[in-house]
Protein backbone atom coordinates (compact mmCIF):
# COMPACT_ATOMS: atom_id res chain seq x y z
CA UNK A 1 0.00 0.00 0.00
CA UNK A 2 2.16 2.83 -1.29
CA UNK A 3 -0.29 5.43 -0.03
CA UNK A 4 0.72 4.80 3.58
CA UNK A 5 4.41 5.27 2.80
CA UNK A 6 3.73 8.46 0.86
CA UNK A 7 1.55 9.83 3.65
CA UNK A 8 4.15 9.03 6.30
CA UNK A 9 6.96 10.52 4.20
CA UNK A 10 4.96 13.74 3.87
CA UNK A 11 4.19 13.65 7.58
CA UNK A 12 7.86 13.36 8.52
CA UNK A 13 8.37 16.84 7.12
CA UNK A 14 5.72 18.28 9.48
CA UNK A 15 5.96 16.26 12.68
CA UNK A 16 5.47 19.38 14.80
CA UNK A 17 2.17 20.19 13.08
CA UNK A 18 -0.67 18.53 14.99
CA UNK A 19 -3.12 19.41 12.21
CA UNK A 20 -1.01 17.54 9.65
CA UNK A 21 -0.79 14.50 11.93
CA UNK A 22 -4.57 14.50 12.44
CA UNK A 23 -5.20 14.84 8.69
CA UNK A 24 -2.80 12.03 7.82
CA UNK A 25 -4.27 9.76 10.48
CA UNK A 26 -7.81 10.53 9.34
CA UNK A 27 -6.80 9.75 5.77
CA UNK A 28 -5.48 6.31 6.75
CA UNK A 29 -8.55 5.64 8.86
CA UNK A 30 -10.80 6.36 5.88
CA UNK A 31 -8.63 4.13 3.67
CA UNK A 32 -9.01 1.05 5.88
CA UNK A 33 -12.59 1.62 7.08
CA UNK A 34 -14.68 -1.38 6.03
CA UNK A 35 -11.82 -2.68 3.88
CA UNK A 36 -10.03 -5.72 5.37
CA UNK A 37 -7.80 -5.98 2.30
CA UNK A 38 -6.54 -2.44 2.87
CA UNK A 39 -5.93 -3.26 6.54
CA UNK A 40 -3.93 -6.29 5.45
CA UNK A 41 -1.79 -4.13 3.18
CA UNK A 42 -1.16 -1.75 6.06
CA UNK A 43 0.24 -4.66 8.07
CA UNK A 44 2.76 -5.26 5.30
CA UNK A 45 4.08 -1.74 5.97
CA UNK A 46 4.36 -2.11 9.74
CA UNK A 47 7.42 0.13 9.95
CA UNK A 48 5.46 3.00 8.37
CA UNK A 49 2.51 2.32 10.64
CA UNK A 50 4.82 2.51 13.67
CA UNK A 51 6.10 5.90 12.51
CA UNK A 52 2.54 7.12 12.17
CA UNK A 53 1.69 5.85 15.66
CA UNK A 54 4.73 7.62 17.11
CA UNK A 55 3.57 10.85 15.48
CA UNK A 56 0.11 10.34 16.98
CA UNK A 57 1.63 9.68 20.39
CA UNK A 58 3.54 12.94 20.15
CA UNK A 59 0.39 15.07 19.89
CA UNK A 60 -2.46 12.91 21.24
CA UNK A 61 -2.20 14.22 24.80
CA UNK A 62 -2.56 17.86 23.74
CA UNK A 63 -4.67 17.76 20.58
CA UNK A 64 -8.24 16.45 20.48
CA UNK A 65 -8.34 15.81 16.72
CA UNK A 66 -5.16 13.72 16.79
CA UNK A 67 -6.42 11.62 19.71
CA UNK A 68 -9.78 10.95 18.06
CA UNK A 69 -8.21 10.14 14.68
CA UNK A 70 -5.72 7.76 16.28
CA UNK A 71 -8.41 5.84 18.18
CA UNK A 72 -10.57 5.72 15.05
CA UNK A 73 -7.69 4.31 12.97
CA UNK A 74 -7.04 1.53 15.46
CA UNK A 75 -10.76 0.70 15.56
CA UNK A 76 -11.02 0.47 11.75
CA UNK A 77 -7.90 -1.69 11.59
CA UNK A 78 -9.52 -4.22 13.92
CA UNK A 79 -13.14 -4.30 12.82
CA UNK A 80 -15.78 -3.27 10.34
CA UNK A 81 -17.70 -0.11 11.08
CA UNK A 82 -21.15 -0.78 12.60
CA UNK A 83 -23.59 -2.24 10.07
CA UNK A 84 -27.02 -3.87 10.09
CA UNK A 85 -26.89 -7.67 10.39
CA UNK A 86 -29.03 -10.51 11.70
CA UNK A 87 -26.00 -12.39 13.03
CA UNK A 88 -25.59 -12.42 16.78
CA UNK A 89 -21.79 -12.41 16.47
CA UNK A 90 -20.72 -11.34 12.95
CA UNK A 91 -17.68 -13.09 11.54
CA UNK A 92 -14.43 -11.16 11.83
CA UNK A 93 -12.15 -10.97 8.80
CA UNK A 94 -8.75 -12.62 9.08
CA UNK A 95 -7.04 -9.30 8.28
CA UNK A 96 -8.80 -7.70 11.23
CA UNK A 97 -7.71 -10.52 13.53
CA UNK A 98 -4.14 -10.15 12.31
CA UNK A 99 -4.33 -6.42 13.01
CA UNK A 100 -5.54 -7.16 16.52
CA UNK A 101 -2.47 -9.32 17.07
CA UNK A 102 -0.06 -6.74 15.67
CA UNK A 103 -1.57 -3.81 17.55
CA UNK A 104 -1.48 -5.70 20.84
CA UNK A 105 2.03 -7.02 20.21
CA UNK A 106 3.65 -3.77 19.04
CA UNK A 107 2.75 -1.68 22.08
CA UNK A 108 0.03 0.35 20.39
CA UNK A 109 -2.31 -0.35 23.30
CA UNK A 110 0.00 1.83 25.39
CA UNK A 111 -0.87 4.69 23.04
CA UNK A 112 -4.60 4.25 23.66
CA UNK A 113 -4.23 3.90 27.43
CA UNK A 114 -1.93 6.93 27.38
CA UNK A 115 -4.65 8.94 25.64
CA UNK A 116 -7.15 7.85 28.30
CA UNK A 117 -4.74 8.70 31.11
CA UNK A 118 -3.86 12.16 29.75
CA UNK A 119 -7.51 12.97 29.12
CA UNK A 120 -8.58 11.96 32.63
CA UNK A 121 -5.63 13.76 34.21
CA UNK A 122 -6.42 17.04 32.43
CA UNK A 123 -10.06 16.93 33.52
CA UNK A 124 -9.16 16.10 37.12
CA UNK A 125 -6.56 18.87 37.30
CA UNK A 126 -8.99 21.54 36.13
CA UNK A 127 -11.80 20.14 38.28
CA UNK A 128 -9.57 20.32 41.35
CA UNK A 129 -8.75 23.95 40.55
CA UNK A 130 -12.43 24.83 40.22
CA UNK A 131 -13.34 23.00 43.43
CA UNK A 132 -10.47 24.72 45.24
CA UNK A 133 -11.66 28.12 44.06
CA UNK A 134 -15.21 27.31 45.14
CA UNK A 135 -14.04 26.16 48.59
CA UNK A 136 -11.97 29.33 49.05
CA UNK A 137 -14.91 31.53 48.01
CA UNK A 138 -17.25 29.68 50.37
CA UNK A 139 -14.82 30.04 53.28
CA UNK A 140 -14.38 33.74 52.55
CA UNK A 141 -18.15 34.23 52.39
CA UNK A 142 -18.53 32.49 55.76
CA UNK A 143 -15.95 34.77 57.37
CA UNK A 144 -17.61 37.83 55.85
CA UNK A 145 -20.98 36.70 57.15
CA UNK A 146 -19.66 36.30 60.66
CA UNK A 147 -17.92 39.69 60.67
CA UNK A 148 -20.88 41.30 58.95
CA UNK A 149 -23.08 40.67 61.98
CA UNK A 150 -20.92 42.97 64.07
CA UNK A 151 -22.39 46.44 64.33
CA UNK A 152 -20.59 49.43 65.77
CA UNK A 153 -23.05 50.90 68.28
CA UNK A 154 -21.46 54.35 68.37
CA UNK A 155 -21.66 54.75 64.58
CA UNK A 156 -24.38 56.87 63.09
CA UNK A 157 -27.48 55.09 61.82
CA UNK A 158 -26.80 56.30 58.27
CA UNK A 159 -23.29 54.83 58.37
CA UNK A 160 -24.60 51.51 59.63
CA UNK A 161 -27.15 51.48 56.78
CA UNK A 162 -24.45 52.17 54.19
CA UNK A 163 -22.23 49.45 55.64
CA UNK A 164 -25.12 46.97 55.54
CA UNK A 165 -25.87 47.82 51.90
CA UNK A 166 -22.21 47.36 51.01
CA UNK A 167 -22.16 43.96 52.71
CA UNK A 168 -25.22 42.89 50.72
CA UNK A 169 -23.63 44.03 47.46
CA UNK A 170 -20.45 42.12 48.30
CA UNK A 171 -22.52 39.07 49.10
CA UNK A 172 -24.26 39.24 45.72
CA UNK A 173 -20.93 39.57 43.91
CA UNK A 174 -19.51 36.57 45.76
CA UNK A 175 -22.61 34.54 44.95
CA UNK A 176 -22.27 35.30 41.26
CA UNK A 177 -18.53 34.61 41.39
CA UNK A 178 -15.81 36.61 39.74
CA UNK A 179 -15.02 36.34 36.06
CA UNK A 180 -11.95 34.22 36.63
CA UNK A 181 -13.90 31.59 38.56
CA UNK A 182 -16.76 31.55 36.07
CA UNK A 183 -14.27 31.27 33.21
CA UNK A 184 -12.61 28.28 34.89
CA UNK A 185 -15.96 26.51 35.25
CA UNK A 186 -16.86 27.21 31.61
CA UNK A 187 -13.49 25.82 30.55
CA UNK A 188 -14.11 22.71 32.65
CA UNK A 189 -17.51 22.12 31.04
CA UNK A 190 -15.99 22.43 27.56
CA UNK A 191 -13.11 20.16 28.48
CA UNK A 192 -15.44 17.52 29.91
CA UNK A 193 -17.50 17.50 26.71
CA UNK A 194 -14.38 17.08 24.58
CA UNK A 195 -12.87 14.50 26.94
CA UNK A 196 -16.05 12.41 26.81
CA UNK A 197 -15.65 11.97 23.04
CA UNK A 198 -11.98 11.07 23.37
CA UNK A 199 -12.65 8.58 26.16
CA UNK A 200 -15.45 6.95 24.16
CA UNK A 201 -13.16 6.56 21.13
CA UNK A 202 -10.29 5.16 23.22
CA UNK A 203 -12.50 2.67 25.05
CA UNK A 204 -14.03 1.56 21.75
CA UNK A 205 -10.55 1.00 20.31
CA UNK A 206 -9.54 -1.10 23.34
CA UNK A 207 -12.76 -3.10 23.09
CA UNK A 208 -12.34 -3.83 19.38
CA UNK A 209 -8.72 -4.89 19.83
CA UNK A 210 -9.82 -7.51 22.37
CA UNK A 211 -13.19 -8.65 21.00
CA UNK A 212 -13.23 -12.22 19.71
CA UNK A 213 -9.50 -12.75 20.16
CA UNK A 214 -8.31 -14.59 23.27
CA UNK A 215 -4.67 -13.78 22.56
CA UNK A 216 -5.16 -10.01 22.56
CA UNK A 217 -7.53 -10.25 25.54
CA UNK A 218 -4.75 -11.86 27.54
Amino acid sequence: MGGLKQAVNALLLRLDDAGAVAACTGLMGAAVAGAPHSAELVLDSMSDLKLLMRAIERHASTNREVALAGCSLISHLCSFAPYATTELIPARAKAHRDCQQKIAGEGMLDLVTGILSACTRDVKKLADQCEGGLAAATAHASVQKQTGNITVVHRKAEDNLKAEMKRKQDSIKRAMGNEETKGAWRKLYDLEASAAQIQAGALQALLLVATGNMNTTR
